[in-house]
């Protein structure tokens, strides 16, 4: 029998009361308040939150070269998906100069550079090959538009270049004999009926400007030391 306590034999409930009693004291010492329902889907909100954040150590990320060879591996598959946009044998022609997707094109090739030293400098170097190459298939092709989009292309990656290899002799040697061997390529392009002869100009003109700016650093680093 109750006492009118909560001291209560089990045994002396009626059939289904102790089922009731317990569901009762679930309801009034286990099961949260709305403030308390609150305040732990906002915990475990913020936990779910702190265990996506990348683990750092001293204030650097320390999984950011992870990240970012996966960003490298990914690119790719995300240039075929970007070229498929524009739906098949187009796709090429999309991502070819002058094109609509030739800009994310180059811009997924920079994002798969090394991040320094000779192998960013020789993949740049490539790059300003294609972009040559390019070029050079355009205005054979009579298509100033896309002469101007290579010509374009080569004249940042020019810069970009030059700027990666300042204050490494090695580096400005190799760029230069580069840019040189593209410079004459150009001037032999040149002819008065060429539609992309402003473009050409440009070009050269960048090619120049790039060269004589390897010299000065190259006079800043002084003379080779003799071992």
């Amino acid at each position: 029998m109750m006492n009118g306590t909560d001291d209560w034999d089990p045994y002396q409930l009626e059939d289904g009361e102790v089922e009731r009693r317990l569901r009762a004291y679930a309801g009034a010492r286990l099961s949260p308040d709305a403030f308390t329902s609150v305040r732990m889907r906002t915990a475990v909100i913020e936990r779910g939150r702190e265990r996506q954040v990348p683990a750092t150590r001293h204030g650097l990320d320390v999984l950011a070269p992870f990240r970012l060879g996966i960003l490298r591996r990914a690119a790719p598959v995300a240039l075929v998906a970007a070229l498929a946009i524009s739906g098949g044998a187009m796709a090429g022609v999309a991502a070819s100069p002058g094109g609509p997707l030739y800009d994310t094109r180059l811009w997924f090739e920079s994002q798969l550079l090394p991040t320094s030293g000779v192998a960013r400098l020789d993949a740049q170097v490539a790059h300003i090959g294609d972009r040559i190459d390019e070029a050079t298939g355009a205005i054979d092709a009579g298509d100033g538009s896309a002469a101007d989009a290579a010509l374009n292309a080569y004249d940042s990656q020019v810069d970009a270049a030059v700027a990666a290899a300042a204050a490494d002799r090695a580096e400005l040697l190799q760029l230069r004999a580069t840019i040189a061997r593209h410079l004459a390529h150009l001037q032999s392009l040149v002819k008065p009926s060429s539609k992309a002869a402003t473009s050409l100009q440009r070009a050269i003109a960048k090619s120049q400007a790039a060269l004589a700016d390897i010299d000065r650093q190259l006079a800043a680093l002084g003379p080779v030391q003799s071992p």
